[in-house]
């Protein structure tokens, strides 16, 4: 979830780094900054794969039925997985900007946007682990 986007966005970065001046392109402080939201983006989808995934490993090793059969609401069950979800697309999100900071990407927004790009981050990467967990 994090070292293949980060792996594309050095690549990116590094090879297209001078299409910024290309006639027509936003204007950004580097390519970094444009492929920053790209490497989000994939990073959250694949986490919301990983979640799928570790929801038919439930499925097939039994683990989901123990889980249906317990004394708990069903909801508590797909609301607990969401929450993780959440929490995991938080560290993604966070990891990226971090890395992009340290790599001199400049967030437009300041610190407040910064925020807003760590709360939407999380909440579609809960969208995107939402529908793989849907059953």
């Amino acid at each position: 979830m994090l070292v293949f986007p980060s792996l594309l966005l050095a690549a990116n970065t590094g090879g297209f780094n001078r299409t910024t001046l290309l006639k027509g392109f936003p204007k950004v402080h580097g390519f970094l900054d444009y492929q920053l939201a790209a490497a989000i983006t994939q990073s959250l989808l694949l986490g919301g794969v990983s979640v799928g995934i570790a929801v038919a490993l439930e499925i097939e090793t039994g683990f989901f039925d123990r889980l249906i059969a317990s004394p708990i609401p069903r909801t508590s069950i797909v609301f607990g997985r969401l929450v993780a979800t959440f929490a995991i697309a938080l560290v993604q999100v966070a990891f990226f900007l971090v890395l992009g900071l340290i790599f001199g990407a400049e967030i437009q927004g300041g610190f407040g946007g910064a925020l807003l790009v760590l709360l939407i981050g999380a909440i579609a990467g809960s969208i995107a682990g939402g529908f793989i967990d849907d059953e």
